[in-house]
């Protein structure tokens, strides 16, 4: 069982749904960490990177969108079973700049 009070990721990340009304513009990553599957747009930080400074390069990176209002809404913690620990930061985002499209990175759904 993990001990959580002294938990620490070896990498952090970020994720964000981005909301229309009813809908949730959601991705069908191509390549890394969940390749094949759907997800939130998002990913790991580059060193010394904030979390939002993050979402806003991945959101551009894998979709070529510019969030217009991410806001922080919470936490995650993975612990895996080969011992790599990631923690990401969560958002929620409204409204956005450009006309997503599929990218080496991701495709949008």
């Amino acid at each position: 069982m993990t001990d959580w009070s002294s938990w620490k990721a070896k990498e952090s990340a970020t994720l964000c749904f981005v909301r229309d009304g009813e809908r949730v513009l959601m991705i069908r990553k191509k390549r890394g960490l969940g390749a094949g599957k759907f997800n939130g747009v998002g990913g790991r930080l580059e060193p010394g990177e904030s979390p939002l400074t993050g979402i806003l390069r991945e959101a551009h990176e894998e979709l070529a969108i510019a969030l217009i209002d991410p806001v922080k809404r919470g936490e995650l913690h993975f612990q895996f079973l080969d011992g790599y620990g990631l923690f990401c930061s969560v958002f929620v985002a409204s409204r956005f700049h450009g006309r997503p499209v599929e990218t080496e990175e991701a495709a949008p759904v």
